[in-house]
């Protein structure tokens, strides 16, 4: 996978009137961003061996963007794909691990949850989404906040930043599968879309005649819906599969104990699908209209669980199980976050079921338009 900066650069000056985040490598408190990127830059070069069915090469670059909104994206620019996740989300994203590990009964077998406070959100603000506002609004954060915050164990102080990892490498292999899979050049040649984001921003761009600021059609939101639900499924396999393969290549969490990985990647996972959902409740945009319901995603997902990962690894349903009783202790401090109960249900909701149902002839009839433009690795 080639790595080059000026086509970074480039792309988030010209394409998005934005810059790349580029942290100071000796600074610790940027060291996260830099395993974050490098990880994801190492286990995608074997992307450079793909090509679609037309012979053309499968060019990717990705780069954190100095954006401070919660958002990530898939784009093709001259002939290249790019995947940009916002600073804002990676932020987001560790203050909610942070805070999730402060919990004393979430993932007690790690270090010594005796140790935590199980503190309720700062100023009763979602984990993230507070520090995104104060900082819009030109606030600090503080001593108080930090400590109110950061788990007390520094054992569970690093499985945070662990689990800040693997929520962070769900984003990026759903960015991924959006151009992999051929959803960026569908969206792309039909005009519905400019670029997939995770939140939605703009569906047309000034002085692009394609792409008009028109609202997408009923059946241009059902192809949209369709492509959400297909890079999840594939970044939810791929992040388990990481684990259950033996192909990590973060050191810290290579180092956990057997299983203990997987069980933070099935958690990061879903957890991403909450956080996005409340960071619509925060922009106060509408999924809606081009992204599947959160309950659904989260079926199609379980359902993903089910018919695929536990048949990858004999171990999987037993640590499937396990995680999901995870989210109760943080459902306790954060009202609205899914719980054992609410997750047990839409695995067997045939409501959901039967949603997912509906949808899969128009699934169909877009995997067929995709054919053209997948990416594939010839053997």
């Amino acid at each position: 996978m080639p790595e080059s900066a000026d086509a970074i650069e480039t792309f988030a000056r010209k394409r998005l009137g934005t810059e790349v985040f580029a942290p100071q490598p000796d600074d610790p408190k940027w060291q996260i961003f830099q395993a974050s990127l490098a990880s994801a830059i190492e286990q995608f070069r074997w992307t450079s061996r793909a090509s679609n069915v037309s012979g053309s090469p499968f060019e990717l670059h990705i780069t954190f963007l100095e954006t401070f909104s919660p958002n990530a994206l898939a784009d093709r620019f001259e002939g290249k794909f790019f995947l940009g996740v916002h600073v804002a989300l990676f932020v987001a994203i560790n203050e909610f691990a942070m805070f999730c590990f402060a919990q004393k009964d979430f993932f007690a077998d790690l270090g010594d949850p005796t140790k935590e406070s199980s503190p309720n959100p700062w100023d009763d603000r979602l984990p993230g989404i507070w520090l995104i506002d104060n900082t819009l609004h030109g606030g600090r954060v503080n001593d108080e906040h930090s400590r109110h915050l950061i788990p007390a164990d520094p054992t569970r102080f690093a499985c945070s930043q662990l689990l800040a990892l693997l929520m962070a490498r769900f984003v990026w292999l759903h960015e991924l599968a959006h151009c992999f899979n051929g959803h960026v050049d569908l969206v792309q040649d039909l005009g519905i879309a400019l670029r997939l984001n995770e939140l939605p921003e703009s569906l047309g761009l000034a002085g692009k005649p394609k792409y008009s600021k028109r609202a997408p059609t009923d059946e241009e939101k059902d192809v949209l819906r369709c492509l959400e639900l297909d890079a999840d499924e594939s970044a939810f396999f791929a992040s388990c599969a990481v684990q259950m393969r033996g192909i990590e290549n973060i050191e810290g969490i290579r180092e956990l104990q057997p299983g203990l990985a997987l069980r933070l990647a099935i958690f990061a996972s879903y957890a991403m699908v909450w956080m996005f959902d409340a960071f619509q409740e925060y922009t106060k945009s509408s999924l809606g209209d081009t992204h599947p319901a959160p309950s659904l995603r989260l079926q199609n997902m379980l359902q993903t669980a089910k018919d695929r990962l536990a048949s990858e690894n004999g171990d999987f349903e037993k640590m499937h199980r396990l995680v999901l009783r995870e989210f109760d202790p943080i459902s306790k401090a954060i009202p609205g976050m899914f719980t054992f109960g609410t997750l047990r249900e839409m695995g067997h909701s045939d409501e959901l079921s039967a949603q997912l149902e509906s949808l899969e002839p128009i699934r169909q009839k877009v995997a067929e338009k995709l054919r053209q433009f997948q990416f594939s690795v010839k053997t």
